[in-house]
């Protein structure tokens, strides 16, 4: 049986021969017979580059002394490791939802992950700051001992303070841990959306904060820690629970007790002249106090201007900036002070101003940078003056 060649022959005007199977059509009917026999699967189609996205960003450190090593990045099934930089790259993701998250051993990472959608094309970016899981490397603080101590002033007292009177005893039962600075605008931006400071600068201290805001970022702050948060509720409706061990705000007992350090004078380190302060001691004060406080004289003039923290003295209890700087919101809300004994005192009254606590940068009276020194703040709107230090009971 013969296999000729398929042809089309013309074998004249308007006729055509008929069609014969020749020897190509059964090279092609094998080659599909073999083909259907394959164990094999078909080859999948290459991945289309217009369907995938890539990801880059960079890992900081808080600590400059802090090394990136074994630093990696997960994004669904892909794991890298940033380079010495800090820096990745991920190539050729489908495009989609992901949920970035920064590992390292003992480190924890601000944001905890990023999400991102990637579309066709697009490179997006993710962003990490990694810390020191130890609170203490991250939020510097000082352990302040249990004591009684004389909260108040007499009107017999020097640089006299008409808002705190009586001097009355205070019984502090527990020790507990202080900010060894004013929380920095720095820390803040690191939780918040929004810093409402009217001076900008990541060392300054944060100011301007409303009291609802300053609970959020304590909270935030003790979950980062694995802390339990101490507020529920916000405005008038907060309820505090000092039986919790995250962050808060210092009482105003715990403030005074700590600022005084133990310093019994009007004045943190200036003793009290027998007859009075005569307008010859002033520059002499003065110059004493500014070694501990930043005020209107040694911060430019008229008002003066916030600056940032830690750069003077600090008190007996390595605490900087208590007097000075920024004046501090503490937790309790303005009221006169009773003459009876007090333990752990805490005045909480509905819908009060805040008190806050300390002098500020625009202080220039004496009195002003008494550690006495009491004014109220507005819980819902806060000061351009005043800022805050975060406390806790461990």
């Amino acid at each position: 049986m013969s296999f000729p060649y398929i042809t089309r022959e013309q074998t004249g005007r308007g006729k055509v021969a008929p069609l014969r199977v020749g020897g190509l059509l059964l090279v092609g009917l094998l080659s599909l017979a073999v083909m259907s026999c394959s164990d094999d699967p078909p080859a999948a189609p290459p991945a289309d580059p217009l369907l995938t996205g890539a990801l880059r960003g960079k890992v900081t450190v808080e600590d400059t002394a802090d090394q990136l090593v074994n630093v990696k990045i997960s994004v669904a099934d892909t794991i890298v490791s940033v380079d010495s930089a800090g820096e990745f790259f991920i190539d050729s993701l489908p495009v989609g939802a992901y949920d970035v998250i920064a590992i390292a051993e003992d480190r924890i990472f601000l944001p905890a992950s990023v999400n991102v959608t990637l579309d066709s094309g697009v490179v997006r970016q993710a962003d990490f700051l990694m810390l020191r899981r130890r609170i203490s490397d991250s939020v510097p603080m000082v352990r302040i001992p249990a004591g009684t101590f004389r909260m108040g002033n007499d009107e017999q007292e020097l640089l006299f303070v008409p808002s705190a009177i009586p001097r009355h005893e205070v019984l502090l039962t527990r020790s507990f841990l202080v900010g060894k600075y004013e929380v920095t605008q720095r820390q803040w931006r690191r939780l918040m959306h929004r810093d409402p400071s009217p001076v900008q600068g990541a060392d300054l201290p944060v100011m301007n904060m409303t009291y609802d805001s300053v609970i959020v970022f304590c909270n935030r702050l003790s979950v980062l820690f694995d802390l339990e948060p101490v507020y529920s509720g916000f405005g008038s409706g907060v309820v505090i629970d000092h039986s919790k061990n995250g962050f808060r705000l210092l009482t105003e007992a715990e403030w005074e007790f700590a600022a005084s350090a133990g310093d019994t004078t009007s004045l943190y380190a200036v003793d009290d002249p027998v007859d009075g302060y005569r307008q010859a001691d002033y520059e002499r004060v003065i110059k004493q106090i500014n070694q501990y406080a930043w005020t209107e004289d040694n911060t430019g003039g008229a008002f003066g201007s916030p600056q940032p923290v830690g750069r003077l003295k600090p008190n007996d209890y390595g605490l900087h900036d208590m007097i000075g700087n920024v004046q501090e919101m503490v937790e309790d809300t303005w009221a006169s002070f009773a003459s009876e004994p007090a333990t752990d005192p805490l005045v909480l009254v509905p819908e009060q101003y805040r008190v806050a606590r300390g002098s500020s940068f625009g202080h220039l009276l004496l009195q002003n940078h008494s550690l006495r020194y009491r004014e109220t703040v507005r819980w819902a709107v806060g000061s351009p003056s005043v800022g805050f230090r975060i406390a806790r009971t461990p």
